[in-house]
């Protein structure tokens, strides 16, 4: 068969960066492909990675033995004839000089074919969705043998090469099993058959419901990058409808649409991440709160074409293109004339992005715009108009007061909803919105402290235990129809723990293990004093508050947060069975981690709370109210769920002692 289009279609495939070479898998395992055409098209594409030929040798001696023995220990032989050095080989002079007779290597791959989209339309990459490892070692052992330039079972010995192999290699095939029958079994193989971008999205989606908790997602996500304010929009204003095929980016700035804004911006990992399916960049970093879901994702309940600007790139994602066609990335200082029309139709004046910001090729944050679906799509039905999106607004509005407690960084959010693109950086439309968190000097320096001691623990074990208390002031302002602005106000006595020292040996180990990333922190936050209307019942927290159930999840009347194993969706804490309870079976190290935080790193901060408020009464003249709170922040074992009992007999032990 001509291989001149295969070979096309392979260089689009693997041009990008070193990651696609997970491509390799299904290009080798191609059946309707000879041997001899399958060697010359990757050992043509293969050429340009440093370790791309150590990578063929090592999958081929896993699963192709003909090819092993036939092509790579030949051409060892060959490399060692001509006395090249063995770091020689692995760079593939040895390969080179065999195959030259088969492939004209003069020849520049990049010239057989064009990344542009259109002619003349923006340079732009297209980095396929990262998916997690199918085959071969993980991405960090080719960046081994990169770096070293050798196997990881070679060692820095000389390998000598004798007649005895060379006479191996030319014997017959046929082999002879113990019962002497000869040959093998006739065996066909197969990869595992995996679902369509498109189904895994769908997949996400069932598991994320559609509700406010999309809009917690995207706050989660400007928590972890490192953001103090998020502003959020509605925008009603109805452009770039007209699509054509001459504009194949015109949909992604589609109004009306829903706007994010947070004042961080990507980083590389954050861009990786952006691009990841079924897993994160975050997964093993323990004190970061996207660990445990997939929460970007969700937003595809609004929108199929999501666009993303921050810094000097832009990324745009079509779930529907080839999954090596999905994300689409350029530069600010690329765009395209007609790309920055369809551009600042949709986002000019919107929280600081203009035709300035185009020119000066940089947007300082980063601003996240979700066209919204107006007609049923192979991804979802649902469609969402306006009044949809308010209703995710007012469900984020009943949870407010709680929002901002337990960030480390998050301190201000704004939602807005506007029918034009009217300037909102100047004061001319209001949000009808806005939460913010104050705190006093000394607690905002505790705090400050705090963190950074975390951090640099990065999830390791402590010598002692860490502790900050602070008292935190959380406002609540609501715009009302040809009325003042009305402001509810939510002070909170809030006690952060990081668990040091003494442990059970469960909890050393659960701890210690860097493959889980848990990390022993916690916190316990009580209301001091709200406004009128304001109700106050404990509830499970993890940095982003749980969603809301129709009774209390703890019945303890303080707010619990800790570093917990939730399920993907994060909806729910992992907790043992009854089955599991009644005979003493085995638990997973999720269920004996929450086990772990419930019942021994939570009563230590529930207790140092008690103490806080304590004092703090003790400091106001021990005044009746005062004196009220602080019996009111002791659990009543008859509301306690059974869960959770455990926390209040220890905390009840300690305070008697």
């Amino acid at each position: 068969m001509d291989p001149t289009p295969l070979k096309q279609w392979m260089f689009e495939k693997l041009h990008i960066d070193e990651c696609s070479k997970v491509n390799l898998e299904d290009l080798i395992s191609w059946n309707d492909i000879a041997r001899e055409e399958k060697m010359k098209i990757l050992i043509d594409a293969l050429e340009r990675f440093e370790d791309g030929y150590e990578l063929l040798q090592r999958y081929c001696e896993k699963n192709d033995k003909f090819v092993y023995d036939k092509v790579f220990k030949k051409a060892r032989q060959q490399s060692r004839t001509d006395q090249q050095t063995e770091v020689g080989y692995e760079k593939g002079e040895g390969m080179q000089k065999l195959f030259s007779t088969w492939i004209d290597f003069s020849e520049d791959p990049k010239d057989s074919y064009d990344t542009a989209d259109e002619h003349g339309s923006e340079p732009m990459t297209k980095p396929n969705m990262i998916q997690p490892k199918r085959f071969l070692e993980s991405m960090e052992d080719y960046k081994t043998v990169g770096q070293s330039g050798k196997r990881p079972s070679q060692t820095d010995a000389p390998v000598e090469e004798t007649d005895e192999v060379e006479e191996m290699e030319e014997s017959t095939d046929v082999s002879v099993d113990s019962s002497g029958e000869k040959g093998s079994d006739p065996v066909t193989k197969s990869g595992m058959i995996r679902p369509s971008l498109i189904q895994d999205l769908k997949n996400i989606l069932s598991e994320y419901p559609d509700d406010g908790q999309i809009i917690k997602e995207l706050l989660q996500n400007a928590e972890d990058a490192g953001a103090t304010k998020v502003k959020i929009l509605l925008s009603g204003k109805h452009c770039n409808q007209e699509l054509s095929a001459q504009r194949p980016y015109k949909k992604f700035f589609k109004g009306p649409g829903f706007c994010v804004y947070n004042d961080a911006e990507f980083t590389e990992k954050d861009w990786e991440g952006i691009r990841m399916l079924n897993s994160s960049v975050k997964e093993k970093d323990p004190i970061k709160v996207g660990r445990f879901g997939l929460g970007f994702k969700s937003v595809y309940h609004i929108t199929d074409y999501p666009c993303i600007i921050s810094g000097d790139q832009l990324l745009l994602l079509n779930p529907h293109e080839t999954e090596d066609q999905v994300c689409s990335i350029m530069k600010l200082r690329d765009m395209k004339k007609s790309t920055r029309a369809n551009c600042l139709e949709a986002l000019d004046n919107m929280f600081g992005f203009s035709s300035l910001v185009l020119k000066q090729k940089y947007y300082k944050g980063t601003l996240f715009w979700f066209p919204l679906r107006d007609t049923p799509s192979v991804l979802s039905n649902t469609t969402y108009t306006a009044d949809k999106v308010l209703d995710l607004f007012k469900s984020f509005q009943t949870e407010a007061h709680n929002i901002l407690i337990f960030l480390k960084s998050l301190v201000s959010i704004e939602l807005f909803c506007t029918d034009t693109g009217t300037q909102l950086d100047h004061g001319m439309v209001n949000p009808f919105l806005v939460v913010k968190a104050d705190m006093d000097p000394a607690s905002e320096d505790r705090k400050t402290k705090f963190i950074k001691k975390v951090i640099e623990l990065n999830g390791g074990c402590s010598e002692r235990d860490l502790a900050s208390r602070r008292h935190v002031h959380v406002s609540i302002t609501k715009a009302e129809k040809e009325k003042e602005p009305k402001t509810t106000k939510v002070d909170w006595t809030v006690v952060d723990f990081y668990k040091g020292g003494e442990m059970s040996d469960t909890l050393k180990r659960l701890a210690s293990d860097r493959s889980l990333s848990y990390c022993p922190y916690v916190g316990v936050a009580m209301c001091e004093s709200f406004s009128d209307g304001f109700q106050m019942g404990g509830h499970i927290f993890c940095f982003m508050p749980l969603p809301q159930e129709t009774k209390s999840l703890t019945g303890l009347p303080v707010h619990v947060n800790g570093l917990f194993a939730l399920s993907r969706n994060r909806r729910h804490l992992k907790w043992s069975s009854a089955e599991q309870e009644s005979q003493d079976l085995h638990k997973d190290n999720a269920i004996q981690w929450n086990q772990c935080l419930v019942q021994e790193i939570l009563p230590s901060a529930y207790c140092l709370l008690m103490k806080e408020m304590v004092n703090h009464c003790t400091n106001y003249g021990n005044k009746k109210n005062m004196i009220e709170l602080v019996y009111a922040a002791l659990a009543d074992m008859a509301k306690v769920d059974d869960k959770w009992m455990s926390l209040v007999e220890k905390v009840k032990e300690s305070l008697w002692d």
